[in-house]
């Protein structure tokens, strides 16, 4: 679905936005902005302002919603800076050729260590072929939390039918944090990661937005659910034109100190943060090795559990803590195999 802003004005504007038959502008989490012009014409089964109307820096009332959409009610005010009041319905929401996309778009790709094949320079995809990978994405559910729209996000059978180096290897998550304070997250968007490490979204396009307007800059994390995540080192302008980021490769810098794990010309997320603590731990009070053993049975090591579980470090769908490509030796090293007690911390604030 295409979307647009909602943007408050003046009737000499260039940037006029037209409605379809059930749509909806400005999605929620979008904000409003206060002095930009703009004219709205409401479509034929919506509730916009009537063809040419102008609508107020901060006027109350003049949106009622139809039957497919979502705006304001009868009387409702809208604040300048009213954040998330309106809602799209299915149709469209964009600007006219004199506008632009509104929204945050970027294309990205990132490799994760665990189930990487150097000799292929692909991972492999072993949840799908197992067919435990979930329709639904399992960020929410692991408690991390949601802004700008993002959560919820859903795929098919037939994109997890694809075989081959586009196969979908899981689920990914991205975040868009605060260029001046990079610890606060300002919009996620949950996608999924292919073989050759492209990203894509639920129905297998490689653009992935974010329900925030464009015009500012951002600092990009992509996270794992049981790997240590990275962020770009700089944040990113968003002005129209759609960037491209690569964390698979090794000429994008990322924040902090050896923040991915390099392998020939690849960079990796760095496997084994089966607790989700932004760390990973081999000893001691908090570790994840012991998580794969309480996993498996606790007293029986040499069991296996089958499944989609956060345990199964090299996401073959098999957690294991002893044999061959068991889950708990990639913790050990990545935490340096000579210095078991070490503990190695998350590159992103």
């Amino acid at each position: 679905m295409l979307l647009g802003l909602m943007l408050c004005g003046h009737v000499h504007s260039q940037n006029i936005f037209k409605g379809g038959t059930g749509d909806g502008y400005a999605t929620a989490q979008v904000f409003q902005l206060p002095n930009m012009p703009g004219i709205f014409n409401g479509g034929g089964s919506d509730g916009n302002a009537v063809s040419m109307f102008e609508q107020p820096t901060a006027g109350p009332g003049i949106y009622n919603g139809g039957g497919a959409d979502g705006y304001a009610s009868a009387q409702f005010d809208l604040p300048a800076t009213a954040i998330g009041i309106f809602s799209g319905g299915a149709g469209d929401g964009w600007s006219s050729s004199e506008g632009s996309n509104v929204l945050v778009d970027l294309f990205c790709s990132a490799l994760l260590e665990g189930p990487y094949a150097p000799g292929q320079q692909l991972m492999n995809d072993g949840l799908r072929s197992a067919g435990v990978l979930p329709l639904s994405e399992p960020y929410t559910a692991l408690g991390y939390p949601q802004f700008a729209g993002g959560g919820g996000e859903t795929t098919n059978t037939m994109l997890l039918a694809i075989t081959g180096s586009t196969a979908i290897v899981d689920w990914v998550r991205l975040e868009l944090r605060d260029a001046t304070n990079p610890a606060i997250v300002v919009a996620t968007c949950q996608a999924l990661v292919r073989r050759d490490g492209s990203i894509v979204n639920g129905s297998g396009s490689s653009l992935l937005r974010f329900g925030v307007p464009i015009g500012g800059s951002y600092y990009l994390v992509v996270r794992h659910r049981n790997h240590m995540g990275c962020m770009t080192a700089a944040p990113i302008l968003f002005s129209g034109v759609v960037p491209s980021i690569g964390f698979s490769g090794t000429s994008t810098v990322t924040y902090g100190t050896d923040a991915r794990k390099v392998s020939g010309t690849a960079s990796l997320l760095r496997t084994g943060d089966v607790s989700g603590d932004h760390r990973l731990q081999y000893t001691g009070g908090g570790n994840d090795r012991d998580l794969i053993l309480l996993k498996v049975g606790g007293t029986s090591p040499n069991n296996i559990a089958m499944g989609y579980w956060r345990e199964d470090v090299n996401l073959d769908g098999i957690v294991k803590y002893t044999g061959t490509g068991n889950d708990r030796d990639p913790i050990l090293v990545n935490v340096g195999s000579t210095l078991p007690n070490s503990v190695r911390l998350e590159q992103v604030p």
